[in-house]
């Protein structure tokens, strides 16, 4: 038993690990009184946004905790199948990787996909 435990802290640390970034419309994060497709289609307001995990220190061990987005979507090119599904995901959101990202190799082509637990 380690004395975290004694004095009842659960979490010691949480760490933020970045993962990648984007960029999606201001309105689709903040809202609009303009239509949807109004502003889909036409909006030229893009806002950073970045991909996060986080690494707890609990006092039975680490935990990640992964909010970031499918590695699917930005690795696999047929990931989402449907024509209006792929037409609108590059209208909404811009996802970034560059050569620092861990799924990047030094050629700038992705690895195989991940498998998790």
């Amino acid at each position: 038993m380690n004395s975290n435990a004694t004095t009842g802290e659960a979490v010691r640390a949480v760490h933020v690990v970045s993962t990648g970034s984007g960029e999606q419309h201001l309105e689709h994060r903040y809202g609009s009184r303009k239509p949807r497709m109004w502003w889909v289609l036409t909006s030229r307001s893009w806002i950073d946004v970045p991909i996060n995990a986080y690494l707890l220190e609990h006092r039975d061990g680490l935990v990640l905790f992964d909010t970031g987005i499918d590695p699917g979507i930005v690795f696999d090119p047929s990931y989402i199948t449907s024509s209006i599904g792929r037409f609108f995901l590059n209208r909404v959101f811009r996802l970034h990787r560059g050569q620092g990202h861990p799924r990047t190799q030094a050629d700038g082509r992705s690895p195989s996909p991940l498998s998790s637990a």
